[in-house]
């Protein structure tokens, strides 16, 4: 880790982000290193312009699972804390619908379709956010450790990542935080359908990456 200055995090919302933030934060304090996190904004060549002396980091979570946790924490009720109730909660195409109106400007916080296309392969300017999977993988070249979501429960794949970065003595956690206590609506094989549809440019590039069959 010597021949670094600072840790970059790209954190892809709902795929591990939250964790990989805490344990990185500790990670770079050990290690005397500068923490940069990038959330909801694209990814741009411009923020690779130190790379020989920064650690870029990302993690990706099977598309489908990441948009239905996404919707599970934050998108069955329009106002948090308030009248939830499974008669006020909000369908989950209806979340989609809603989530996936042009944003405003270059932030883009709430996402259902080719999230990954997007933050990672588009610039969101003007509000457009193309779903660009060949400069999301390009992008994604850039990176020292593309992490899969779904291994950080693997014993044997926290384990190899912490000698990587020389931290055996600091455990790799989970992120639930503010997960909603209840679910109002079950997704159904028609959501799971609609998302898979809705997300084709995404699996495409999770595939590719973690040299996956679709």
């Amino acid at each position: 880790m010597s021949s670094y200055d600072s840790i970059f995090l790209y954190h892809a919302r709902k795929a591990g982000g939250s964790t990989m933030r805490r344990w990185l934060r500790r990670v770079a304090n050990k290690h005397n290193l500068t923490l940069k996190v990038q959330e909801g904004y694209p990814l741009q060549e411009s923020d690779f312009h130190n790379k020989s002396r920064t650690l870029y980091i990302t993690t990706l979570r099977d598309p489908v699972e990441r948009a239905i946790s996404s919707y599970y924490f934050e998108g069955q009720w329009l106002e948090a804390g308030k009248n939830r109730t499974k008669e006020s909660a909000i369908g989950f195409k209806t979340w989609t619908e809603i989530v996936n109106i042009k944003p405003r400007g270059r932030l883009l916080w709430h996402c259902a379709s080719d999230c990954y296309c997007k933050w990672f392969g588009s610039s969101g300017e003007g509000g457009v956010w193309n779903r660009n999977v060949t400069n999301a993988m390009e992008r994604l070249k850039h990176f020292d450790m593309v992490l899969q979501t779904e291994r950080l429960k693997e014993k044997n794949y926290t384990a190899n990542l912490q000698i990587l970065l020389s931290t055996k003595e600091i455990p790799i956690g989970h992120s639930n935080a503010k997960r909603a206590a209840w679910n109002a609506y079950e997704v159904t094989e028609s959501d799971l359908a609609f998302l898979e549809e809705i997300n084709q440019n995404d699996r495409v590039l999770y595939a590719a990456v973690f040299g996956l069959t679709t």
